[in-house]
């Protein structure tokens, strides 16, 4: 039955995207007559074939879809070396159940405000194409520090609320599960999500300005840099799973160093870290105080972790 479920789990992303490509067909042939009117009426000259716009679409995809694919497949090198490493040094003790916590648990809760900031960037990546192609670097300096700050507005808070009841959770949803190693995951990894936020912003603001090579090339020397670092975690440290976290949440931090060094050579973008960081950091503190009370005090009165996790969020 488990196989079945997990069967069942991956068909239906499968048939969301499928759903995805059916919609954007029917919104194709609706809108035809309307772009065969606007191309009569076009006085350019220079026609391209749809065989120059499919090879122009192709390589710009290609490099957008292997940057992804370097983040998400370091979670497999992940795996694959903590799996044997830890055999290597005989130490077989709980390696599916720390592996299982880390890619249910850990893994799912950190993702969610990370595709918040996907898909945010990418709303982003047209307004910049255009003040790029008329040359406006004002214009372009303004939409990545409003995507920028309105990113750590959730990325913030949500890096201190892991942080904060991250084992509560972990408890809740997962109960089948070592809630204390989860929620020491989240407190050491946690704020992946931050770094991740910003390293997609930042390789979308790269993109938008022509430069869609080099986020893949970032991802590459990150990658690289990552396997390393969790190789001589696992083999020299006790660290065990935590290794891995540690690896996880660095990987973007390289990235975005990276971005940002490149966003100032090529357009001269300064990020105005105390506007960016200044106001979701102190209120996500605030925040993050006051929901620690909240649960500490409705737990020691109700010893119930649900009761205790609904009213710290609901207050907060």
């Amino acid at each position: 039955m488990a196989a079945y479920g997990a069967a069942g789990s991956t068909l239906g992303t499968a048939m969301g995207a499928l759903t995805a490509v059916l919609f954007m067909g029917f919104l194709y042939a609706v809108y035809t007559p309307t772009f065969n009117r606007l191309k009569r009426k076009d006085r350019h000259t220079e026609n391209q074939s749809t065989g120059q716009i499919c090879k122009i679409i192709i390589y710009t995809m290609i490099p957008i879809i292997l940057g992804q694919t370097f983040y998400q497949i370091s979670a497999l090198i992940d795996d694959v070396m903590f799996s044997n490493i830890m055999v290597g040094r005989d130490i077989t003790k709980s390696i599916s159940m720390d592996l299982g916590n880390f890619s249910s648990s850990y893994s799912l809760l950190i993702g969610i405000p990370q595709g918040v900031a996907s898909a945010m960037s990418a709303s982003m990546l047209p307004s910049v194409v255009a003040s790029f192609t008329d040359r406006d670097y004002d214009s372009i300096y303004d939409k990545i520090t409003k995507t920028l700050k309105t990113n750590m507005f959730i990325a913030v808070p949500s890096f201190v609320g892991l942080f904060v009841i991250g084992q509560p959770i972990i408890k809740l949803l997962f109960s089948r599960y070592n809630s204390a190693q989860g929620g020491m995951m989240l407190k050491i990894g946690a704020i992946a999500v931050v770094f991740y936020t910003l390293s997609t912003v930042t390789s979308t603001a790269l993109q938008g300005i022509d430069r869609v090579n080099v986020p893949m090339i970032h991802s590459s020397i990150s990658l690289a840099v990552h396997i390393v670092l969790v190789f001589v975690l696992l083999k020299f440290s006790a660290l065990g799973i935590y290794a891995v976290v540690i690896g996880n949440a660095t990987f973007p931090i390289l990235i975005f160093i990276l971005n940002l060094r490149t966003l100032y050579q090529e357009i001269d973008y300064t990020m105005p870290y105390i506007s960016v960081f200044a106001k979701p950091g102190i209120s996500a503190l605030i925040m993050g105080v006051f929901t620690w009370l909240s649960y500490k005090g409705m737990y020691t009165l109700t010893s119930s972790n649900v009761l205790a996790l609904v009213i710290a969020l609901w207050l907060h």
